[in-house]
């Protein structure tokens, strides 16, 4: 009789949590992507604003300017934005 508990108990603990996952229900509302928030993709395509050249964010470099942040390809990228800033207009 024991067993035959035990063996429905485990049987009906299996059922509750293949449930539970195909419905996506969670306590602790964990993501399946790693501990990662699913809306954060940190492998995103931008635009160079000095080249022109596509590269995801988390390759390429980012520094503060302005109060907003500015991502660039390269570190001679971020050096050539910095420079166009400080030489005076030539007009």
């Amino acid at each position: 009789m024991l067993i035959k508990l035990i063996v429905w108990g485990v049987f009906i603990y299996v059922i509750y949590r293949a449930l539970r996952n195909c419905l996506g229900v969670s306590g602790k509302q964990r993501t399946r992507f790693h501990g990662k928030i699913p809306g954060n993709v940190d492998n995103e395509m931008i635009k160079d604003p000095v080249c022109g050249s596509y590269f995801p964010v988390r390759q390429g470099v980012r520094f503060f300017h302005e109060g907003k942040y500015i991502h660039v390809c390269s570190q001679a990228c971020r050096d050539r934005f910095l420079n166009e800033l400080a030489a005076p207009d030539k007009e």
